[in-house]
């Protein structure tokens, strides 16, 4: 399980770049130097399915779920580090 793996303190950012590099060094070693925030997920070759497994890993590490229209619209680690914080913002004032 690679949530197991994952530290509760980190912050949003840092985990949500570590299951990316996982994701980019599993299916694409090469393109991992291309790995930033600002990297266009085309740029790295990811598929949406891809993108699909990093999106339950987060669901299951954050427990709260990603609409399938919000996981279509991300293009960038920094679009979904952006969404996730304002998503576990709104939850803690819930």
């Amino acid at each position: 399980n690679v949530i197991a793996s994952f530290d509760p303190d980190k912050s949003v950012y840092q985990t949500v770049c570590d299951l990316f590099e996982k994701q980019v060094s599993e299916q694409a070693p090469k393109k991992l130097s291309k790995l930033s925030d600002n990297t266009s997920f085309d740029d790295l070759g990811m598929d949406s399915l891809e993108k699909l497994s990093v999106a339950m890993d987060l669901e299951e590490h954050y427990e709260l779920y990603i609409p399938d229209q919000e996981l279509e619209a991300f293009t960038t680690i920094r679009e979904v580090v952006a969404y996730l914080e304002r998503a576990l913002s709104s939850q803690s004032v819930a």
